[in-house]
C-alpha cells in the first residue's frame, strides 16, 4: 500500500483544531507523518489557538 500523507495532515490539523476548540491546552499527535508538527501548528494559529502546545510523540509502550 502507499501512504497519502498531504490528506492525513489535513485529518490531523483538523482533530488538533477541535480538540483545542474543546478546550485543550495541549494535543498530542502520535503519528509519524512528515510535516505533522508544521501542518498542525499552522492550523491551530489560523484557528486562533497559537497559545496550544503540540507534544509530539511517537514512542509505544506495552503496559
Amino acid at each position: 500500500g502507499s501512504v497519502d500523507n498531504d490528506p492525513t495532515l489535513e485529518l490531523y490539523a483538523r482533530a488538533a483544531v477541535a480538540q483545542a476548540d474543546a478546550g485543550a491546552d495541549v494535543t498530542a499527535p502520535s503519528g509519524m507523518m512528515d510535516g505533522q508538527v508544521a501542518a498542525i501548528r499552522s492550523a491551530l494559529d489560523d484557528a486562533g489557538h497559537d497559545q496550544v502546545a503540540i507534544l509530539a510523540y511517537a514512542a509505544k509502550y506495552a503496559s
